[in-house]
């Protein structure tokens, strides 16, 4: 089957970024579920307590609270106060942590927009799991909503993050948006 506009050979940039995949040991990591349970001891073994960057302090003020034990990071501009809050999913498969470049992105929109950013760091795998993820983020979310309203608030995520704040179970996040959490 044809599909018109859509070639018959990756592109050079997927090309790309499945060799430096390659070359980062991701298909040996995640090509078996060995690979995989190996890959979480290690990063297990060697974790660190989530910090945003630094330098991010150039420009935002930075904040951490914990909400169900999670660390929950806010960062605001300096420059005035923030026309929108974003509630951040951050990618990484559930596998990795937060990276610097989606910090530095939460910075841009600070300045940019200016935006109050809302990062929730949730537990990876195999340590998290769906029904406590959701129903942690929904009320996390729905606290953010009734604190700046719904026409100042915007979930987004990349990656990992942005199918989920799609894919939730909707009954249970309709009921904690409307600030009834604990109905999950």
């Amino acid at each position: 089957m044809t599909i018109e506009g859509v070639a018959g050979k990756p592109s050079w940039q997927t090309r790309a970024v499945t060799a430096l995949l390659a070359a980062g040991g991701e298909k040996k990591m995640l090509g078996s579920a060995a690979g995989v349970r190996a890959s979480l001891e290690k990063r297990d073994r060697r974790i660190e307590p989530v910090r945003p960057p630094a330098s991010l302090r150039k420009t935002t003020t930075v904040t951490r609270e914990e909400f169900d034990g999670w660390p929950v990071f806010r960062m605001a501009p300096y420059a005035g106060p923030a026309e929108v809050t974003v509630f951040f999913l951050h990618g990484g498969g559930f596998i990795r942590e937060i990276v610097r470049p989606h910090w530095t992105f939460l910075a841009g929109l600070g300045t940019g927009v200016p935006a109050e950013s809302v990062v929730p760091i949730y537990p990876l795998i195999p340590h998290g799991h769906a029904a406590g993820m959701v129903a942690t983020t929904a009320a996390l979310l729905a606290r953010t909503i009734e604190e700046r309203g719904p026409g100042k608030t915007v979930v987004m995520g990349n990656s990992a993050g942005a199918p989920w704040r799609w894919r939730r179970p909707r009954p249970c996040w309709n009921r904690a948006v409307r600030n009834r959490p604990g109905s999950c």
